[in-house]
């Protein structure tokens, strides 16, 4: 028998198809239901607890961002390098977990989603329909979680040239120390004046 609500038009109610079960329960689904649509075959995917991709095509890195954001809930700020990368920023590939600033109250992390609960929320700025750390921020966020002295300087280069150095430094010195150590030395490297000779 067909289900009152047609699944496969379902998706197109959900901005990019990224639905909270929570969500699909209350517009009439069971439980059971949403299971057998993620089941093998069954044209839906759980992506992370408690979320749903609406679709069996492997999720872009937009939807798993957006996926991110619902799973860490209000407040939640997309940092890092998948913010790096929606301020157009290009140094570095976005790969990994997705990384997430929240409330200290909001939910732990799981395998997709780094959530980092803090008390010092930046004001988000909206990029390409996601909330979203600012340029500054997103990139010590970044850097802090780097090994490779090549990768840091990268992304601090290419972020130099938008951001006041300052200001990349205010960040520096207000963000948590652990992993910041390397990233002083390169960011003080990058403005130094050049020796006369």
């Amino acid at each position: 028998m067909r289900h009152p609500i047609d699944l496969e038009a379902l998706a197109d109610l959900f901005a990019y198809r990224i639905a909270l079960i929570s969500d699909l329960i209350h517009i009439g689904l069971t439980s059971s239901l949403i299971a057998r649509r993620c089941d093998p075959g069954g044209g839906w995917q759980h992506l992370m607890p408690g979320i749903v991709l609406l679709g069996k095509a492997p999720p872009t890195r937009r939807q798993r961002i957006h996926a991110a954001l619902r799973y860490a809930g209000r407040g939640a700020i997309v940092t890092g390098v998948d913010a790096l990368q929606l301020h157009g920023m290009r140094a570095s590939p976005a790969t990994g977990p997705v990384h997430i600033l929240a409330p200290l109250r909001s939910t732990a992390g799981c395998a997709a989603v780094h959530v980092e609960r803090t008390s010092r929320l930046p004001a988000p700025v909206m990029r390409d329909g996601a909330i979203t750390a600012p340029l500054a921020r997103a990139a010590v966020d970044t850097v802090r979680h780097m090994r490779s002295m090549a990768d840091i300087r990268a992304v601090l280069s290419e972020v130099s040239s938008f951001v006041d150095p300052l200001t990349l430094h205010a960040e520096l010195d207000a963000a948590p120390k652990r992993g910041t150590t390397v990233p002083r030395q390169v960011l003080s490297g990058l403005h130094q004046p050049a020796m006369s000779q």
